[in-house]
């Protein structure tokens, strides 16, 4: 059923930079931290604002919206997509064949991720 579909459109999230902030501090990283990069146009109808996520003071995810708050949720997508290595240009999920069984633990919840565990 995954077939031909991009995971990025599937996988809904209801609060980013909470889950966000959660898997850093799960992570041992900093706090999330929204900055406006730059705006085009900010008092215009084609107006455009690019917020960064950074964490450590690295940017972890950026993102151009027609608001700074749209701005700074898809920023926040941005940063779990690159945390999960997501990418809209990544290879298809294998479904040609079913995948080996190592365990038989349930998935751990986005709010448990640890990338160490992962695996």
């Amino acid at each position: 059923q995954l077939v031909g579909k991009n995971l990025n459109e599937i996988w809904q999230i209801e609060n980013p930079m909470s889950v966000l902030a959660t898997i850093l501090k799960n992570e041992g990283m900093g706090e999330p931290e929204a900055r406006l990069l730059w705006t085009a146009g900010p008092s215009t109808l084609l107006s455009s604002f690019t917020v960064g996520i950074y964490s450590d003071r690295e940017l972890i995810g950026q993102y151009a919206g027609e608001s700074v708050e749209i701005a700074e949720e898809m920023a926040a997508r941005d940063a779990l997509r690159q945390m999960f290595q997501t990418s809209d240009r990544m290879k298809p999920l294998p479904v040609s064949s079913p995948l080996p069984v190592k365990d038989t633990k349930p998935n751990p919840a986005i709010q448990d991720w640890k990338s160490g565990e992962i695996g």
